[in-house]
Parts: structure tokens; sequence; C-alpha cells
């Protein structure tokens, strides 16, 4: 069942990774490098599901892109496979309570996931982080959805030459369902490529 939701589950970006120390994990393996996205595994311990790293440049300044990222409504047109997304609370112009709904095939049950979105800005070098907290007991779970409760990751992006930005995408979490986590790590890149470009699509 991971196998098959994997690509969904990886889309939905929009899941900070705290800080560690560097020397408990594994060095970043390169796994995939087409149409301008690049994208690295690492094993960490204690998991069973490696982390991944996404990057790419996008033909777009910061502000169009934190518009996106701030537009919940859209995230249906370029984040693989989710159905539906939606604001549970506004807690200001740059934080919320978000829930969003991953279509799965038939017969298999849909996923969903709690998040706390807030975006922190480095005024340094202009860039911005989008920093998504799983929040997965703010509301009930639903009949016939499995609620995503383990995962964690985040946007970065830096401005660049021209107007364009560099897009650094990182998660590490689990989907959940039956299938053995060897399963799951076989399509590991799938999401983040697919969400990737579309976004660089949608960009140009």
């Amino acid at each position: 069942m991971k196998t098959i939701l994997l690509t969904s589950f990886f889309s939905l970006l929009l899941f900070f990774y705290p800080q560690e120390k560097k020397e408990t994990k594994g060095n970043w393996e390169l796994e995939f490098n087409k149409n301008g996205v690049t994208i690295y595994t690492r094993d960490v311990p204690g998991e069973s599901i490696k982390e991944f790293k996404a990057v790419t440049i996008v033909n777009a300044n910061t502000a169009e892109l934190e518009k996106i990222m701030k537009d919940i409504g859209s995230y249906k047109n370029w984040m693989s496979d989710v159905k539906s997304a939606k604001t549970l609370k506004m807690i200001s112009a740059n934080e919320r309570i978000e829930y969003l709904r991953i279509a799965a095939p038939w017969p298999f049950d849909d996923r969903d996931v709690v998040n706390h979105f807030k975006i922190e800005r480095n005024t340094t070098n202009n860039s911005f982080k989008v920093v998504v907290t799983n929040r997965h007991s703010y509301i009930a779970e639903k009949s016939g959805v499995v609620r995503i409760k383990k995962s964690k990751g985040f946007w970065e992006f830096t401005p660049q030459s021209n107007g364009r930005t560099f897009v650094h995408y990182q998660f590490l979490g689990d989907p959940g369902g039956e299938a053995p986590d060897w399963a799951a790590n076989m399509f590991i890149v799938d999401g983040p490529y697919a969400t990737l470009s579309k976004l660089k699509a949608m960009t140009k």
C-alpha cells in the first residue's frame, strides 16, 4: 500500500525538518537528475524510510513563489494527487492550520494530513522558508481516510540572478500502510519530481 501511495505523499511538500547533528545521518546520495530537477536521499538512524532532498531553479522571483505557497486552493493543480486542500484556522498572514486530502487509487483509502504552516524569512539573503509541522490530532480523523501522523520537512526559496529562484524541498516521513518500507523507498523520487516539474511549468 505504501508503494502505491508514496508518490502522493511525498508531493505534499510542506513538512519542516528541524536541524539535527549532521553526524547522526548518512551522506546524501544522488538518486535522480532530469529536466532540471535533482533528487538526493539519505538514511536516517531510527527511521526505515529514507529522507529526500529535491532541488531545482524556477523562473519566478520569491514574491511570486510566496504567493503560490500561500494559495492553498492551487495546491491540487501542482502537488501531485492532492485531492483537496483548505485552511482550518488563519493565525496571521504568514501562519495557518491547514488540511490536505490525498487521492489514492481504488480500492485503497485516501490519506489526509493536518499541518501548521508558517513562513520564516531570512533578511540577509531575502530567502524564505515554508515550515509545516504535522498536527495530526488537531481535528478528528475521518472515516475511510488514513491520517498521516509522522512527517517533517521544509521548502526553502533563495533568490538567484535574473529574477529566478533556487528551490530546496526536503522531507522525511511515513505515509502509513501495510507494505514494507523497502518498497516505499523504491518510489521516493516520484512525488518530489512530479511536484517540482509542475512548479517549474507554472513559472515559465
